[in-house]
């Protein structure tokens, strides 16, 4: 094998696990009360999917039912005000020829803020869902770090090492059969917490490139946009 290489585990493993060097406490213990000159352990080393224990647990898939869930959810709310937008943005078009300029303006600008709201609460929403989303899978990260460890230790093994980075193995090297089903009996839930959507979590001027909903076609949202 070549040399050791970051390994990229997506989102709720991040620097959580692995490698695994010398797993567990105990290890470090020893490591503190070894003499300087003794030898080094012979390597004992397992190999672990870290993706597959993160998406075949049961926890992992109750994370990715309610992330979902979340998602449909505000997908299905916001989709239902921006049509709602887009017809009164639409009617506040027909009627600029007809209206007197200086009441369009003012209903204009009030739709503006209409539309600004609704994507600042937008882009609040999924920051919310991300951020509960990113908790979850933290919480089962570290249920998998500990879960990995406890295996280690019972095989005795002092390295621990992602299939991915592994070219070759003995098949009886692989414990991530182990590690799941552990998981499952230890960790079969975590908690992924309800997404608080705040007014002031967006960002002050929201991302055009995220906004779900631009303003009326044809309307011109404020004077100071006007170009005559």
């Amino acid at each position: 094998m070549g040399g050791k290489r970051a390994v990229r585990l997506g989102a709720g493993v991040g620097a959580v696990l692995l490698l695994l060097s010398l797993c567990g406490a105990p290890v470090a213990d020893a490591a503190e009360t070894a003499p300087s000159n003794a030898p080094l352990p012979q390597s004992v080393i397992i190999v672990v999917d870290p993706q597959a224990a993160m998406q075949q647990s049961k926890a992992g898939q109750a994370i990715r039912v309610e992330h979902d869930k979340y998602r449909q959810k505000y997908q299905t709310e916001f989709e239902t005000i921006r049509k709602s937008l887009t017809e009164d943005g639409n009617d506040l078009a027909k009627q600029k020829p007809v209206m007197k300029q200086e009441i369009w303006q003012k209903k204009a600008r009030a739709f503006d803020q209409r539309v600004y709201e609704f994507n600042q609460r937008y882009q609040s929403a999924n920051l919310a869902v991300e951020k509960s989303y990113r908790e979850a899978m933290g919480e089962l990260g570290q249920a998998f770090a500990d879960v990995t460890a406890e295996v280690a230790n019972e095989v005795g093994a002092n390295l621990v090492l992602p299939i991915q980075q592994v070219v070759l193995h003995d098949p009886r090297m692989d414990m991530t059969k182990a590690v799941i089903e552990r998981m499952n009996r230890k960790y079969p839930s975590v908690t992924f917490p309800v997404p608080v959507i705040k007014a002031d979590s967006a960002a002050a001027d929201p991302d055009p490139a995220a906004a779900p909903y631009s303003g009326a076609a044809g309307a011109q949202a404020a004077p100071k946009e006007r170009k005559n």
